[in-house]
């Protein structure tokens, strides 16, 4: 299920940042594509989904999927934006989970 689940998540993140699919997996350093990208590793492990799992969706190492996840208190203290964010993205997917289950 991670799959259609990572595909529904890396599709909200991407809408809600207004950051490409592609670009969120690159190996890209730029602030934003990094904020994204930690906004979908958090929101997948929000969802019950293993770092391991996630690395190997997004063809990242284990560590750095956790080291993402370690910034992810601190890009919320530094950028309001970045928490804006993440509530409407979860918000997106608790709706989608919902439609799904209805």
């Amino acid at each position: 299920m991670i799959t259609q689940d990572f595909y529904n998540a890396l599709q909200i993140v991407s809408d809600v940042t207004e950051i490409s699919q592609e670009d969120i997996l690159s190996k890209s350093r730029k602030m934003e594509n990094v904020e994204a990208r930690t906004l979908l590793i958090t929101a997948l492990n929000s969802q019950g989904y293993h770092p391991i799992q996630i690395a190997n969706k997004m063809d990242m190492a284990v560590n750095s999927v956790k080291a993402l996840m370690d910034t992810f208190t601190q890009r919320g203290k530094s950028n309001g934006i970045f928490n804006k964010m993440y509530i409407e993205i979860m918000r997106k997917l608790s709706e989608l989970e919902k439609e799904t289950y209805n």
